[in-house]
């Protein structure tokens, strides 16, 4: 258990869901919808399950392959969760196609853009340690 990945995972997923549904919602509704604070629910409730891989998953020790493999399995557990919940709470209406074209690109943007800033705080913390191995190093220990 990854307690601290899927935490700080979860924090990405709320933030960014929250922002790109902000969007979704404008394009899709336009600016003078009025929502129940039971989406803010639904999408906390929706950005737990998306983000329960992360408390699981372990990268050590993996190939690229198996990397790549594990993040399109997630991409593709994510797109389920998000559809059925959107079917569930009634997000989009099955008549209106570009309306599940705009989910599934909401999802996309959102996956991309967790992605990338885990990626870029990765390799910071990974720079970071990298530099105090060097440090130590030089100094013998």
């Amino acid at each position: 258990l990854n307690l601290s990945a899927g935490i700080n995972m979860f924090g990405r997923i709320v933030t960014l869901v929250v922002f790109f549904s902000s969007i979704y919602i404008y394009f899709t509704f336009g600016m003078d919808e009025i929502l129940s604070v039971s989406l803010l629910w639904e999408e906390l409730g929706v950005s737990f399950l998306t983000s329960l891989p992360f408390f699981f998953r372990d990268e050590n020790g993996k190939c690229m392959y198996s990397s790549i493999l594990s993040m399109v399995g997630i991409f593709l557990y994510i797109n389920a969760v998000v559809f059925l919940a959107g079917f569930v709470f009634e997000w989009y209406d099955l008549a209106r196609p570009m309306m599940l074209v705009a989910m599934f690109l909401t999802i996309l943007f959102v996956y991309i853009v967790v992605t990338i800033i885990t990626y870029m705080l990765d390799k910071q913390s990974a720079d970071e340690i990298n530099k105090r191995l060097s440090a130590r190093r030089k100094n013998g220990w």
